[in-house]
C-alpha cells in the first residue's frame, strides 16, 4: 500500500516476462502452471469446478480441499493492486484467463495472509497481475501449439504512443484452442483390467442391461416390436456387479469415451491503459479491460434406469415378468457427441486514478475508482426423468392417472420403445432429450477508494512511512437459474418439467485501513549484526451490510545481520468473505425421492426398514446465514545474497527459504451428506431433520421442486401420501476448520561465462509438512497428507543466453505419495504408491536481427512442453475415487495435455 516499498516480512514470488515467454503460456492459467505454491495449476491442466463453468479457472494457493465447491476463495486475484470482477454463474471469484498475456509485466503471488491491506478473500495469500505502465512502438505476436488430437493458437497486437506529458497503449489478443478429446489420452479409461485395476466402465448404455428382479439381462443388438425378439436378443440371466469388485457380465461402456479432456475454446479480450499529466503535482491514469470466451465441451451422454411395465405397448416380457427396469443411454439415438455443455463469459473492467501530489513533505492523494460488469451464460443439457417416466408406464400422479400409451412414431404416438429408441415418434424424444440446465448470472463491482501516503517523520534509520486510506464498496449478483428448460426457450417454459429459480443480492462494504513502516536501523545506524531492521504495522477495518464486521491486522518484519541476508517475518489476521452466490444461491431447491422397494441408505443406524422405505428430500443450495471464514497466520524466513562475505565470490546467488503457517476456522463448505459421517458427528446434526413438518420443510423458502409428484410441498404432505422421513440439507455451511504448515524455498545462481554468455539455473517448491481437516471444532484432525496427497511441489530450470540464441529446460516435479490402506487400490490391487510426475520441457528462441533487415526486432522461439510425452501416473480404483490432488480422468497425480509444441514469432517495430 505504501508506494515504493514491498511486502515488508512477507515471501514474494514473482514471475517475470521471461520466465512467461520461455514457458510458451498462451494464456494466464499456463504462466501459474509455473508456480508450485498455486496448487490447482501447478504441473496440470486445470479445469473448471463444475460443467457450468466449463473453461473458467480460479487459482488457488495453497491446497485446501473446501475452495472445489464454494462460490469464493481463499486466494484473492487482483489486476494491477485492484479487484477483479467475478464470472461465473454458481461464483464469484475471477478468472484471470480473462487478462492478455502481452500486456503482462510480472505475476506478483504472495502466499501469506494480507486482509489487513486488501480486505476479503486473502487468507491463503495474494495473485497480483502487474500489466505494463507504458508501451511505445508497435508489436506482434503470434503462437501455434500442436500436440497429439490438439491444436491451440494465440495472435496478438499491441500499440502505443508516449508523448512528453503522457502516454497510452492499446492491445487486442485473440486466443483459441481445439477440444481434447479424452478418447485420446490412455490415463482416462474406466477400464483399468489391462493393467490390474478397476472396471469401473458404466452398465448404462447404449446397448441396454434389463433387470428384472435381482437378475439382469443384457442386450446383444437392436429389437424389433415383434413379440419375442427380446427374450430371443439376451443373454443372462446375469447377478448383479459384485459390489467389492464391480466383476461381472453385463453389457459396460467407457463414458469418458465420448467426452471432452479439454473444452473448445475462443477468447477475444481487448486492454487500454494511459497516463496523462494534467497539471504540476496532479496526474491521472486509467485502465480498462474487455474479454470475451466462447466454451464447449461434450460431456458423457443422457444416461439412465428407468421402469417400463405391461402398460406400454412396447413392452416385451423376457421370462413372464409384467415389469424390467432399463439400465441404458441414448447413444443409439443421439449419438455419442451429442452432449456438449457451453459457456459463453464476457467481461468488463474501469480502473481510472487520480493521483495528486500534496503540498507537505512527499504526501500524496491517491483516489482510485473501480468498476466491473461480467455476464456468464452456461448450459449443461439434462434428461427430463419425469417425463420420460410417464412415456415408458402408465402411473398415478397427484391422484391423477396419466394418459394411455400408444405405440407409434408418428405424433400421436406417446410411449418410448427403451428396447429401440429409433422406432418411436421423435417428437416425445425431443421433449425428453431436448431440455437443458441453464445458468445466467450477471455480476457488478462498484468500488471508491481514497489513500494517503507519505513520509510522518524521520528516524536515524530513515524515513518513517505511513498509509491510511478508506474504500466503499458495491457488489451484486443476480442470476436465473432454468432446469429442465427447452433449449432456445428460457422463456414462457412450456415444459411441463421446466422450473425457474431467480437470485438477486447485493452487498455494500465500508472500510478504512492503515500502514506504518519504521525502518529502526538501516546502513547510517548499523551496528554489528544489525545492518538494518525494519517494522511495517498493518490493520483494516470491514463493515459489511449482510454479515457484519472484521478486524485484521498484520505485523511483519525484515532483519539484516550483515548485508548479504535478510531475515523476514510475519504475524497476522484475514478473512474470507463468504460469496454471495453461496448465501443467496440460485441452485437452491428440494429434490424429492418418492422412495419404494429400496431402503435409503443416507439414514441413521438403526433406522427400521420401513422408515428407510419411506420418502426423502435432499436440500442442496445457499445459506444467508453464512459467516466469514476467520483465518491466523504467520511466516519466518530469510533470503541471503551473497557476493564475497564467505572469502569466495558468490555473486549472482539468491537463496530464500520461508517456514509458514495457516489455520483457518468456519471454513465454507458442505456436509458430508453421501457420508456415514453425518451421523456419527454430533455437530452435523442439525444438517438433518427426521420426520420434518411441511412448516420445517417450507422454512428453507426455495421454489423449485424437482421429482415431486405435484405442484409444490402440498403434494409431499397430501391426505393418503406418505410423508419423508428425512430432510437432508446439502446447503453451504460454516462447517469445519484446517490447519496448513509448510516451507517454500528457492535457490538461483546467474553468472557470466567468458566469450559465451550468460548462464542461470536454480529450483523453487514448497513443502507441505501439515495438511489437516477437522470436521468441526471439538473434533478430530484428520490429516489428508498421511495418504493420498504429495508432500511438496518442486521446479528446476537451467537458461542459457548467447548472441541471439536463448535456450533453457525445465522439468516441474509432482513426487509420488503412499496410497491409503483403506481404499481399493490398496487392498484390491496391490497399489502402494502413486508414482511421481515429472514432465521435461524445453525451450530454445532466436533473435532475427542479424539475419537481415527486415528481422530487427523479431524473434522465433519453440518451446516443446513434457518433451518425453510422459502420462500421469494412475489411480487403480479408478472411477471417481481418486485422491485429493487428482488430475484429469482418473489421473492421480497431476495432468497434461501430452508432448505440445508451441511455435511463436514476435517482430518490434
Amino acid at each position: 500500500m505504501i508506494r515504493g516499498i514491498n511486502p515488508v516480512g512477507s515471501n514474494l514470488v514473482t514471475v517475470d516476462t521471461g520466465t512467461i515467454k520461455a514457458s510458451g503460456a498462451m494464456t494466464t492459467d499456463e504462466v501459474l502452471a509455473q508456480i508450485p505454491q498455486i496448487s490447482n495449476t501447478f504441473n496440470s491442466t486445470a479445469v473448471a469446478q463444475t460443467a457450468i463453468n466449463i473453461g473458467s479457472i480460479r487459482p488457488v494457493i495453497r491446497y485446501i480441499p473446501s475452495q472445489a465447491i464454494v462460490g469464493g476463495s481463499e486466494t484473492l486475484v487482483l489486476l494491477n493492486g485492484e479487484n477483479m470482477i467475478g464470472v461465473s454463474g454458481l461464483a464469484t471469484a475471477p478468472d484471470p484467463g480473462m487478462i492478455p498475456t502481452i500486456v503482462l509485466n510480472r505475476v506478483d503471488v504472495m502466499p501469506d495472509g494480507a486482509s489487513s491491506i486488501y480486505g476479503a478473500n486473502a487468507i491463503t495469500g495474494v495473485i497480483n497481475f502487474v500489466t505494463r505502465d507504458n508501451y511505445q512502438g508497435f508489436e506482434a505476436n503470434s503462437s501455434l501449439g500442436v500436440a497429439d488430437g490438439y491444436t491451440s493458437y494465440n495472435g496478438s497486437a499491441m500499440a502505443g504512443i508516449d508523448w512528453n506529458s503522457g502516454g497510452a497503449y492499446l492491445a487486442y489478443e485473440h486466443k483459441s484452442n481445439s477440444r481434447l478429446a479424452a478418447s485420446d489420452r490412455s490415463y482416462t479409461m474406466m477400464d483399468l483390467t489391462s493393467i490390474g485395476g478397476r472396471d469401473s466402465r458404466s452398465t448404462t448404455c447404449g446397448l441396454p442391461n434389463i433387470k428384472v428382479g435381482s437378475q439382469y439381462y443384457t442386450m446383444r443388438g437392436a429389437v424389433s416390436n415383434t413379440p419375442g425378439s427380446l427374450a430371443a436378443n439376451v443373454n443372462g440371466p446375469f447377478p448383479a456387479l459384485n459390489a467389492t469388485t464391480n466383476a461381472g457380465s453385463l453389457n459396460r461402456c467407457d463414458v469418458n469415451a465420448a467426452s471432452d479432456l479439454l473444452p473448445k475454446q475462443e477468447q477475444d479480450s481487448v486492454f487500454g491503459s494511459m497516463h496523462q499529466h494534467i497539471m504540476e503535482g496532479v496526474d491521472f491514469s486509467a485502465t480498462v479491460l474487455w474479454s470475451n470466451r466462447l466454451a464447449s465441451q461434450r460431456q458423457p451422454v443422457q444416461s439412465v434406469t428407468q421402469t417400463i411395465d405391461n402398460t406400454n405397448p412396447y413392452f416385451q416380457s423376457i421370462a413372464g415378468e409384467t415389469s424390467q427396469s432399463v439400465l441404458l443411454d441414448f447413444s443409439p439415438y443421439l449419438g455419442r457427441s451429442w452432449n456438449v455443455a457451453r459457456n459463453d463469459i464476457t467481461m468488463f473492467q474501469f480502473t481510472p486514478k487520480l493521483t495528486i501530489e500534496l503540498p507537505f513533505r512527499d504526501w500524496q492523494l491517491d483516489l482510485t475508482g473501480n468498476y466491473g460488469r461480467s455476464f456468464s451464460n452456461g448450459m449443461v443439457r439434462q434428461l427430463d426423468s419425469s417425463a420420460l417416466s410417464v412415456a415408458l408406464r402408465q402411473q398415478t400422479i397427484n391422484g391423477v392417472l396419466s394418459p394411455n400409451l400408444v405405440a407409434a412414431s408418428s405424433s400421436a404416438g406417446n410411449a418410448v420403445d427403451p428396447y429401440n429408441l429409433n422406432l418411436i415418434n421423435p417428437q416425445v424424444m425431443n421433449s425428453i432429450l431436448d431440455v437443458a440446465q441453464i445458468g445466467k448470472a450477471t455480476q457488478h463491482v462498484l468500488q471508491y477508494e481514497g489513500a494517503l501516503n507519505g513520509t510522518l517523520f524521520s528516524l536515524p534509520g530513515g524515513d518513517v512511512k505511513a498509509a491510511l486510506g478508506a474504500k466503499y464498496g458495491w457488489d451484486d449478483y443476480i442470476s436465473q437459474w432454468f432446469i429442465n428448460a427447452p433449449i432456445g426457450q428460457v422463456s414462457g417454459l412450456p415444459n411441463p418439467g421446466s422450473q425457474t429459480v431467480f437470485a438477486k443480492t447485493h452487498r455494500v462494504t465500508q472500510s478504512v485501513f492503515g500502514e506504518v513502516v519504521v525502518p529502526i536501523v538501516s546502513e547510517t545506524n548499523s551496528m554489528p549484526f544489525v545492518n538494518a531492521f525494519s517494522l511495517d504495522v498493518s490493520g483494516r477495518h470491514d463493515d459489511y451490510s449482510d454479515f457484519g464486521t472484521t478486524d485484521n491486522y498484520k505485523i511483519g518484519f525484515t532483519w539484516d545481520p550483515f548485508e548479504a541476508l535478510t531475515i523476514r517475518g510475519t504475524k497476522g489476521t484475514s478473512y474470507d468473505a463468504p460469496s454471495l452466490a453461496d448465501t443467496l444461491a440460485p441452485d437452491g431447491r428440494y429434490i424429492y425421492n418418492p422412495g419404494g422397494t429400496t431402503p435409503n441408505a443416507r439414514v441413521p443406524p438403526g433406522t427400521s426398514l420401513a422408515d428407510a422405505l419411506r420418502p426423502s428430500l435432499f436440500v442442496p443450495g445457499g445459506n444467508p446465514n453464512l459467516g466469514p471464514e476467520l483465518g491466523s497466520t504467520w511466516s519466518l524466513g530469510a533470503d541471503f545474497h551473497p557476493t564475497d562475505e564467505l572469502g569466495v565470490d558468490l555473486t549472482g546467488l539468491d537463496v530464500s527459504v520461508t517456514r509458514w503457517h495457516i489455520f483457518i476456522e468456519n471454513q465454507i463448505g458442505l456436509p458430508p451428506f453421501n457420508s456415514p459421517l453425518l451421523f456419527q458427528i454430533p455437530q452435523y446434526s442439525k444438517f438433518y431433520i427426521l420426520n420434518p413438518t411441511q412448516a420445517q420443510v417450507a422454512a428453507y423458502g426455495y421454489n423449485s421442486f424437482i421429482g415431486f409428484p405435484g405442484p409444490g410441498l402440498d403434494s409431499i404432505y397430501a391426505p393418503g401420501v406418505t410423508p419423508p422421513y428425512i430432510l437432508v440439507s446439502a446447503r453451504r455451511n460454516n462447517i469445519g476448520n484446517a490447519l496448513l504448515e509448510g516451507y517454500d524455498w528457492s535457490i538461483k545462481y546467474t553468472t557470466d561465462i567468458t566469450d559465451f554468455g550468460t548462464m542461470s539455473l536454480g529450483t523453487s517448491g514448497t513443502v507441505s509438512t501439515k495438511d489437516a481437516t477437522q470436521a468441526a471444532s471439538g473434533t478430530p484432525w484428520n490429516s489428508i497428507q498421511t495418504y493420498g496427497a504429495p508432500l511438496y511441489a518442486a521446479t528446476a530450470f537451467l537458461q542459457l543466453a548467447s548472441g541471439p540464441w536463448n535456450g533453457r529446460v525445465w522439468v516441474n516435479y509432482s513426487p509420488g505419495f503412499r496410497i491409503n490402506p483403506g481404499t481399493q487400490s490398496y487392498t484390491l490391487y496391490n497399489q502402494r504408491r502413486m508414482e511421481s510426475f515429472h514432465p521435461v520441457n524445453i525451450y530454445v528462441s532466436y533473435a532475427l536481427d542479424q539475419v537481415a533487415d527486415w528481422g530487427s526486432g523479431a524473434n522465433v522461439s519453440l518451446t516443446v512442453n513434457n518433451i518425453g510425452d510422459d502420462d500421469p501416473p494412475i489411480y487403480l480404483e479408478g472411477g471417481t475415487a481418486i485422491p485429493t490432488n487428482g488430475g484429469q480422468g482418473i489421473a492421480g497425480n497431476g495432468s497434461t495435455i501430452g508432448r505440445y509444441f508451441v511455435f511463436s514469432l514476435q517482430k518490434k517495430f
